[in-house]
C-alpha cells in the first residue's frame, strides 16, 4: 500500500527541547493536524507498538486486524497518543476495514491512523512527535519518502537545568 499521507511531518529528539512547542505551534496553523502527543511506534528501550504488533503477526495472521483492533482499543499499547486516539470519533470498524485491504503492515497501520487523524481534523497534512527513537528514523524516510522529519537537539547540560528548574517544589516563606 502507498502511503496515502500528504507531506507528513515528525518531531523527533529528547524531551525538554522544544517538541511541544513546535508541536503546538504546528497545530495552530490552518494546514497541519499535529496529533495529540508521543506516538512511540519503534524505541529500543520501551515496550512499543512494534514489539507488540510483531508478536501479532507472528502468532495469527489471519487474525491480525482483529487482535490489531482489539490491541488499540482495549487500552493495551503504551503511551498518550494511544490513550488519546481511543478517546476520538474514529470507529474501530474504520481502521480495521482500511487495515484489513491494505498490506497489513505497521507501515499502513501507522499511515490509516495518521489519515484517520487527518480527516478528523480537516487539515490538508499531520504530524506527530516522537513517533519512534531517532535511531530508527530510517524507517520514517522509508515508509514516508516525501515526509519532514525535525530533528530537535539541545545541549545535554541544559536539558538536566530545564528538567530540574521544573521539578522543584518552591514556598513563598
Amino acid at each position: 500500500m502507498k502511503s496515502i499521507l500528504n507531506k507528513p511531518i515528525f518531531i523527533i529528539g529528547l524531551h525538554r527541547t522544544g517538541s511541544t512547542f513546535l508541536k503546538n505551534i504546528l497545530n495552530n496553523s490552518l494546514e497541519v493536524a499535529m496529533a495529540t502527543d508521543e506516538m512511540d511506534i519503534s524505541n529500543p528501550w520501551k515496550r512499543t507498538f512494534e514489539n507488540q504488533f510483531k508478536k501479532l503477526k507472528t502468532n495469527s495472521e489471519n487474525q491480525l486486524p482483529f487482535r490489531v483492533i482489539d490491541l488499540i482499543y482495549k487500552k493495551n499499547i503504551y503511551g498518550t497518543f494511544w490513550f488519546d486516539y481511543r478517546k476520538l470519533n474514529i470507529p474501530p470498524k474504520i481502521i480495521y476495514q482500511k487495515f484489513c485491504e491494505s498490506n497489513r503492515t505497521l507501515q499502513d497501520l501507522t499511515s490509516i491512523m495518521l489519515e484517520e487523524y487527518r480527516e478528523l481534523e480537516q487539515k490538508k497534512r499531520v504530524g506527530v512527535k516522537y513517533p519512534l527513537h531517532f535511531s530508527r528514523s530510517y524507517l520514517l524516510k522509508d515508509w514516508f519518502p516525501d515526509s519532514k522529519l525535525i530533528f530537535l537537539y539541545r545541549d545535554a547540560r541544559a536539558i538536566c537545568a530545564s528538567k530540574l528548574n521544573g521539578c522543584g517544589s518552591f514556598t513563598n516563606d
